[in-house]
């Protein structure tokens, strides 16, 4: 299986299986990731947990733990990150400051 790819901000995550994505009620064709664990030291502690479903990252939507990647390197240190979570079966917004 896929080891969990670190997106440079204390977060890991993997790709969205279909048993993930029917586990989690994930809406049909949405989420680019789900989150697999948290450093204690990351900036999103607080914000995102695993289990965590990234449907979209400052506005933009993402497919594929790449898109997740690239759009967390087109992010500025210093700035804020707004990511679209489904979380528990509603859509969630987690925000933390990159660093």
């Amino acid at each position: 299986q896929d080891t969990p790819t670190e997106i440079g901000v204390g977060v890991s995550i993997e790709p969205i299986t279909p048993a993930v994505s029917r586990r989690l009620r994930v809406p049909e064709g949405r989420g680019g990731a789900v989150v697999a664990d948290v450093s204690p030291r990351s900036p999103a502690v607080g914000a995102l947990t695993p289990g965590d479903v990234i449907l979209a990252i400052n506005g933009t939507a993402v497919a594929s733990v790449g898109d997740v990647t690239t759009r967390l390197e087109r992010t500025g240190v210093g700035t804020l990150v707004r990511v679209l979570v489904w979380r528990q079966g509603s859509e969630q917004v987690a925000v933390f400051r990159k660093r």
